[in-house]
């Protein structure tokens, strides 16, 4: 029985197959159930994403650049420890415009209206099929015991990092972006995760609504057998009258221990939204689901010391297929400054001895002053610690094009002056940190981390994007830069005070070009 045919159906043709991976692969990720809107971790902990709307930072003037970075500093200071943002590159998702434009298509009666109609939603999936893209954010965060006071549950854990979510609105506000609140946030965590997971099927199949009731009916729910009290009570009886027994000392052979039998495990989500099949036999790339991923990161000494604001919007938008994982570990302040003071003490004792001609003197003289001025930041201008770590994942479908994206992006980056390096024979650990889990594996943490203060991660803001792509917009076109579709929706008078006087000239403007195209406008006016 194949659960996924029964809840998806026969969507997705065969595909060709590969081999199974050894060990069991839900096994081996690191999030081990999802339920309720929050992620449960192999390491005990809890995580929950929101999604994020971005903005066009680099259109703002400095004064509001300015103003954008100092709120995002503030909502920092507010958040949890342990935070991930991740920029994750998608096809354009256009099931809603067609599905709108279907619906149109239904209950028009002129035949030149349902031509028109039928061109446009062939135009916007040939737009699609030809490498469209576009770029969804998210923050990923954990749990944290100080968020639950008293008993602790998992419905107060999940209210507690709802909680998080709902705070983080106006902050985020502030810096002109806008937090998004799905209706059923269970489904879109699902979702989201699956896309991850398997970016090939996640295009053609869609979870349904009620996939967990789908679930439930299939291989219902296991529960636990009722004790019968009356056999309680006569084995505390028989415990009672036993007389006690001494222990001796037995040198034969030990008594065998009975097998106990494997406990039922039912059907889970990661058992769901998991790929068949994943092949780590290669160094360099990953076989996940027909998709080919290859990881880098940044290395702890490739960052530059010096930057502006919003300089990990470089890294944003790189083209198709190219993500870009941030994750951001807050140290405590009473750890941070002792051993900070020490090693810059250390420093200054091992210079003293150190001939200035030698090549590390510098590299010692450099110690001691980022120790000086991390000392001082965090003392009288309030500055947090972060460990900082950045990944960039890349995938493709077929080897070769993986080859010339990684090289393309290592070209950036060196021109950017960032040293990346590739996660050879640390693939998985490398997708293993990049899930939404706001953690990283250890392989990776060592080579990785590179310490920030709080000005300089807030001046990162990755949250980027010239994008134009409103789901209630008309289709204009498509960016033939970033390859992003250009949907505006004219008619919002929430967002544009002149909706109607741009209708109107788009209308005249139409008419006058293209009399057939009036016929669209049309439409559009009267939805």
């Amino acid at each position: 029985m194949d659960i996924k045919k029964i809840i998806f159906g026969d969507q997705v043709g065969a595909a060709e197959a590969i081999a199974p991976a050894d060990d069991d692969l839900q096994g081996s990720l690191p999030i081990a159930d999802i339920k309720y809107g929050v992620m449960q971790t192999r390491d005990g902990g809890y995580a929950a994403l929101f999604e994020v709307l971005p903005t066009n930072f680099f259109l703002q003037s400095t004064a509001e650049r300015t103003r954008i970075i100092s709120s995002f500093a503030a909502w920092l200071r507010i958040a949890p420890d342990s935070l991930q943002i991740l920029c994750l590159s998608q096809p354009v998702d256009v099931e809603q415009y067609t599905r709108r434009m279907e619906d149109f298509l239904q209950s028009e009666q002129d035949a030149l209206c349902r031509t028109c109609i039928e061109d446009n939603i062939r135009e916007v999936n040939q737009l699609v099929r030809y490498g469209a893209f576009t770029t969804r954010f998210y923050i990923a965060y954990r749990y944290e015991p100080s968020m639950v006071s008293g008993d602790v549950s998992y419905a107060k854990i999940a209210a507690a990092l709802r909680q998080v979510m709902d705070s983080s609105v106006g902050y985020l506000a502030r810096c002109g972006l806008t937090v998004v609140n799905p209706g059923y946030i269970d489904n879109h965590l699902v979702q989201t995760v699956f896309g991850m997971l398997c970016k090939h099927t996640s295009e053609q199949v869609r979870l349904p609504l009620y996939f967990r009731d789908m679930l439930r009916e299939c291989y219902g729910v296991p529960q636990q057998p009722e004790p019968d009290p009356e056999e309680e009570l006569m084995a505390q009886a028989a415990e009672q009258e036993a007389p006690p027994e001494t222990k001796r000392k037995s040198f034969g052979r030990r008594s065998k221990k009975k097998k106990t039998s494997k406990k039922f495990e039912p059907t889970g989500v990661m058992d769901l939204i998991c790929p068949a099949a994943v092949d780590f036999t290669h160094k360099d790339y990953i076989e996940m689901d027909g998709i080919y991923h290859a990881y880098l990161y940044i290395a702890g000494y490739g960052y530059k010391s010096l930057v502006r604001g919003g300089w990990m919007a470089a890294l944003v938008g790189m083209g198709d297929g190219i993500s870009v994982s941030m994750t951001l570990q807050r140290r405590p302040r009473e750890k941070i400054l002792p051993k900070v003071a020490n090693s810059t003490i250390w420093s200054r004792s091992r210079i003293r001895d150190v001939d200035d001609t030698r090549a590390d003197f510098e590299q010692m003289d450099s110690a001691i002053h980022a120790g000086l001025y991390i000392k001082d930041q965090m003392n009288r201008a309030g500055e947090d610690y972060y460990d900082m770590y950045t990944l960039i994942e890349i995938t493709a479908d077929d080897p070769e094009l993986l080859e010339t994206r990684v090289s393309d992006v290592e070209r950036h980056c060196t021109s950017l002056e960032l040293i990346v390096k590739r996660c050879d024979y640390l693939e998985e650990q490398a997708l293993h940190s990049f899930l939404p889990v706001a953690a990283m594996a250890p392989e990776i943490e060592r080579k990785a981390r590179r310490n920030a203060l709080l000005s300089g991660v807030a001046s990162a803001f990755p949250f980027y994007s010239m994008e134009l792509c409103e789901q209630n917009g008309i289709l204009i076109g498509q960016d033939m830069q970033r390859k992003s579709v250009c949907m505006l929706d004219i008619f919002d008078t929430t967002r544009y005070n002149n909706a109607n006087t741009i209708v109107r000239k788009a209308f005249v403007s139409a008419a006058l070009l293209n009399p057939a195209a009036s016929v669209v406008m049309h439409i559009w006016i009267s939805a």
